[in-house]
């Protein structure tokens, strides 16, 4: 189905001439992505003609499925703006973003934080429904490039506005660090006993939301905030990995993205590692996971350290 009528869209019609897609060729692609997805979509060449003679917006995952499949011909991430269906969805950027700034990457992983863990009480599936279809290995194009050329951050040292109006900033100390770390550390247990599909794999996000994000938002001293953002990258790791778990591949990559600058926000390049965009599109198992983890083993032999035992 398709929302009302906008007008000719113009820029999917000239996205897809500079692509030399069809009308027909993109209704293909668009139905064989959502197959590989579980969803059953029936576009044809007529469906097209409407989305960009009369601006018709189609629902769902649509969008988001039009933007991989313009992309994977164009072998670059194509974002909704670019091709008119920015309206589609309110906020589908949302975690994709891998920040140069310290104090815009902790504004993007807490807006995720909000964003998931809102979406999670509306229930029904929340934002990760209607991103449903938006995974895109190219997204991950721009932050492993960046973390692999930006310059380290010179200080992550932060000196926050008052809280609330309460007239005192949140002053984080080792203490409230320790306290994170020991909830990740509850976290890999809960995932390793029960998998990421058990109720507590929900606490991840509330956790994220609740404890880390005020932290981030607060103000620390340059060594203080090195061990936050390492913990608050584990915690985001981990809340990735559960997403993985449970099919929520859209809100597996985000998390995946916002873990890897926080861990080059800490100066913890074993970390950055474990949460490397190169990681598969889904959680590898048996032979595969142990083919998976060796595979690693030279980047983390290059850092002189080693990283926690594998799950």
């Amino acid at each position: 189905m398709s929302r009302e009528q906008r007008g000719p869209n113009e820029k999917l019609g000239t996205v897809l001439a500079l692509a030399g897609i069809s009308n027909a060729g993109l209704a293909r692609r668009v139905n064989d992505l959502g197959a590989q997805r579980g969803l059953t979509l029936r576009y044809d060449k007529t469906s097209v003609a409407r989305w960009v003679s009369k601006g018709m917006v189609p629902q769902g995952a649509a969008p988001h499925l039009i933007a991989a499949a313009i992309g994977q011909k164009l072998g670059r991430p194509v974002p909704l703006h670019e091709i008119g269906l920015a309206d589609a969805d309110p906020a589908p950027e949302v975690g994709l973003a891998f920040p140069r700034d310290v104090g815009q990457a902790v504004r993007s992983a807490t807006e995720l934080y909000r964003l998931d863990l809102a979406g999670r009480r509306a229930g029904s599936g929340g934002i990760w429904q209607s991103l449903a279809g938006s995974f895109a290995v190219s997204a991950y194009a721009t932050p492993a490039s960046r973390w692999l050329i930006t310059p380290a951050d010179s200080s992550v040292a932060r000196e926050a506005n008052p809280v609330d109006g309460s007239g005192a900033p949140l002053k984080v100390g080792h203490s409230d660090v320790r306290k994170l770390r020991e909830a990740a550390e509850d976290a890999r247990r809960w995932d390793s006993k029960y998998g990421g599909g058990d109720w507590r794999s929900s606490m991840v996000p509330e956790c994220l939301r609740v404890e880390a994000a005020p932290l981030l938002l607060g103000s620390y001293a340059d060594d203080v905030g090195r061990s936050l953002f390492g913990a608050a990258a584990e915690l985001t790791r981990l809340a990735g990995w559960m997403a993985f778990d449970t099919g929520q591949q859209e809100a597996a990559q985000r998390y995946y993205i916002q873990a890897l600058r926080l861990a080059r926000a800490a100066a913890d390049v074993p970390w950055a590692a474990m949460c490397s965009p190169r990681c598969p599109s889904r959680r590898p198992t048996g032979a595969s996971a142990t083919r998976a983890w060796t595979s690693r083993r030279p980047r983390w032999s290059a850092t002189g350290a080693w990283p926690p035992p594998a799950r």
